[in-house]
């Protein structure tokens, strides 16, 4: 492909992201506004969540040349109650504009149990918010600073929402900010104990590897690629990686893969007609377990995909103990070695 037509795919697959973010935010906040935003609460392990997001911005952060900086008490809980999704889109939504705003120095990212609450901050050395912004930073389609942040994608959605889904988690949320020095925003989060728990063996996050697994992943997003293949590396899987439904349909042409991951929302080619012409391959490829990669884990969605020839799905982010649990189930019984001491 000549490099003018690469440019122009490339701007196309960027601008198709930047509107399914867009919708995203949008379906939330009308969700919040109409009073349909669900908190659903359940055991979950606050460290790993802590992980992944280490994970996930360490990569963003690498590729900006910023550092990032996790800072937690030794009296933080590992268990605890929660709606881990909400919780991890406040954290996201908050640490990608530190990134986003933040062009030299770094992110530092603290936590710490105080009386009965969860305390914590994330700090930037970023542009700042000018006084006369600051009444405006939580109030939804406000975009602050036009003029120094005009090449800055956002639909001024993102912090309307994270407020909104703190003070319905019984939380608060709050910032202090210098202009041209940096941002501190604060969390604060009732901590409720787990009286379930997590047992011993839920909290084996890798409990196996497959070295000889063959996988295909799907996504048109380069950080969620990183991010698969660096999750699918404690496996000690290497897997293939593909942008786009061309693409992975002419990989699955050419190889025998064991598990097939794909991403549903893509430009051009979604997941869906990717999955339906990948099928119609025909030989292994009717049979080949292949999983949707989705951030609309919602009630339904599994039945959905098993209408449109999917064997599964994973919610996105991808989680390492749910990947763990869904190569566990899939990949054939001779690919897996157990290794119950990681």
């Amino acid at each position: 492909m000549p490099p003018v037509q690469k440019k122009y795919v490339s701007d196309i697959k960027k601008a198709s992201s930047s509107l399914l973010s867009i919708i995203n935010d949008i379906l939330d906040f009308s969700k919040i506004e109409s009073g349909k935003m669900e908190i659903i609460e359940a055991t979950f392990s606050l460290r790993m969540l802590l992980d992944h997001l280490y994970s996930m911005f360490s990569m963003l952060c690498s590729e900006k040349r910023l550092n990032l900086e996790f800072i937690f008490s030794d009296k933080l809980p590992d268990t605890i109650m929660g709606d881990e999704n909400r919780i991890r889109q406040v954290f996201t939504n908050i640490l990608s504009n530190a990134v986003k705003y933040t062009k030299d120095g770094g992110i530092t990212f603290s936590a710490q149990l105080i009386g009965s609450d969860l305390h914590f901050e994330i700090k930037d050395t970023g542009i700042g918010i000018r006084d006369e912004d600051k009444a405006k930073l939580f109030k939804p389609f406000e975009q602050l600073d036009v003029r120094n942040n005009r090449n800055v994608v956002g639909t001024g959605l993102g912090l309307a929402i994270t407020y909104n889904l703190c003070k319905m988690m019984g939380g608060e949320l709050w910032f202090e900010s210098a202009y041209g020095v940096g941002s501190s925003f604060f969390v604060k989060l009732p901590f409720i104990i787990s009286e379930q728990g997590i047992t011993e063996e839920d909290d084996r996050v890798i409990d196996f590897t497959a070295p000889g697994a063959k996988i295909l992943v799907i996504d048109d997003i380069d950080i969620n690629l990183t991010v698969a293949e660096a999750l699918l590396g404690a496996f000690e899987i290497v897997p293939d990686l593909a942008q786009s439904g061309a693409e992975a349909i002419e990989l699955a042409m050419a190889n025998r893969y064991d598990i097939i991951f794909m991403d549903h929302m893509m430009p051009e080619m979604d997941g869906l007609e990717t999955t339906r012409l990948i099928r119609e391959t025909g030989g292994w490829n009717r049979e080949v377990p292949i999983i949707a990669l989705t951030a609309n884990a919602i009630a339904g969605m599994e039945q959905f995909f098993l209408d449109n020839m999917l064997d599964d799905f994973l919610p996105k982010p991808l989680e390492i103990s749910a990947l763990n649990r869904c190569l566990r189930k899939w990949l054939l019984e001779g690919l897996v070695k157990e290794s119950y001491n990681v």
